[in-house]
């Protein structure tokens, strides 16, 4: 519910965080696509022209995880410079497969943090900040089967030429450090690394209530101890949804869980029907943080 593992089409609008309805945190792009059925195999082309990075929440908000960069360099909006990906689907005896890849802009702008290092007691390094997009590659599948009380569905991409942003420090001159004299030093803030992500998750009905539970994690290749990223990130996730009175009240709760983190978010959310124009919702976000 909500993971985004082959799914990399869209920039997400961060102004509430992922606390939005799934739909509402898509930001809207132009594109166009294609789809070609030659016997069981079905091709998909698309082609996005927009260049939009993730929306991030306005300055001062709780939700200012991610900040907006300043003087950030955007490539022209040229055709060279679109989106664009191809995914092949058919099926596979009782299982429903599919191939995809994705040449896009990394929707996280890269700060390619550079400072300048003091050795004079009680001055701070002098940062600066050159922000830009950066071109990856997402190649992606995943497998499907509907069984006689279940659907099992798994996912994994890998990613190449993700950049990664690192702490400060006196790196080796193979982390990105160029020496110039004993009172100066300059130190790339990001590494390029690839990485996976992978995911699989069960949906089912238990006494007529809609479950579903998946597992989520990443991996970072050839992981150093000064990048940010952790080398593993795992979550998983239980959502429940029961309806009620004909299905004019419907009940439901996703949970979260962050095991790098030990946190956990749970949204309960009741929705009521009062007629076919008017709905009722109630909602809540329960934080359980270190």
């Amino acid at each position: 519910e909500g993971a985004r593992i082959t799914d990399e089409l869209n920039p997400l609008d961060f102004q509430e965080f992922i606390l939005r309805e799934i739909q509402d945190r898509y930001v809207p792009l132009w594109s166009l696509r294609a789809n070609l059925y030659t016997g069981e195999i079905k091709t998909e082309f698309l082609w996005i022209p927009d260049l939009e990075p993730h929306r991030p929440a306005p300055p001062g908000s709780e939700w200012e995880q991610l900040q907006s960069l300043e003087n950030l360099e955007q490539p022209p909006q040229t055709f060279l410079n679109s989106e664009w990906g191809l995914r092949f689907s058919r099926r596979l005896g009782q299982w429903d497969g599919a191939l995809s890849y994705f040449y896009h802009w990394d929707d996280f702008p890269v700060a390619f943090r550079t400072f300048r290092e003091n050795f004079e007691f009680g001055l701070s390094p002098d940062v600066n900040f050159n922000p830009r997009l950066t071109r990856i590659h997402t190649i992606g599948g995943s497998l499907t089967k509907a069984f006689s009380s279940f659907v099992f569905n798994t996912e994994a991409a890998y990613v190449i030429g993700k950049r990664f942003g690192t702490r400060f420090g006196r790196f080796n001159p193979i982390q990105g450090v160029v020496n110039v004299d004993e009172n100066l030093r300059l130190t790339l803030g990001e590494l390029s690394r690839d990485y996976m992500k992978y995911g699989a998750g069960v949906d089912f009905n238990l006494s007529r209530t809609d479950i579903s539970l998946m597992a989520q994690q990443q991996f970072v290749f050839n992981h150093r101890p000064e990048v940010i990223q952790d080398e593993f990130d795992t979550v998983f996730s239980v959502f429940f949804r029961k309806n009620f009175l004909s299905e004019s009240l419907s009940l439901e709760t996703l949970v979260l869980y962050f095991l790098n983190d030990d946190e956990f978010l749970i949204l309960p959310k009741s929705t009521y029907r009062i007629r076919s124009n008017v709905i009722l919702i109630f909602c809540a976000d329960i934080f359980d943080v270190e």
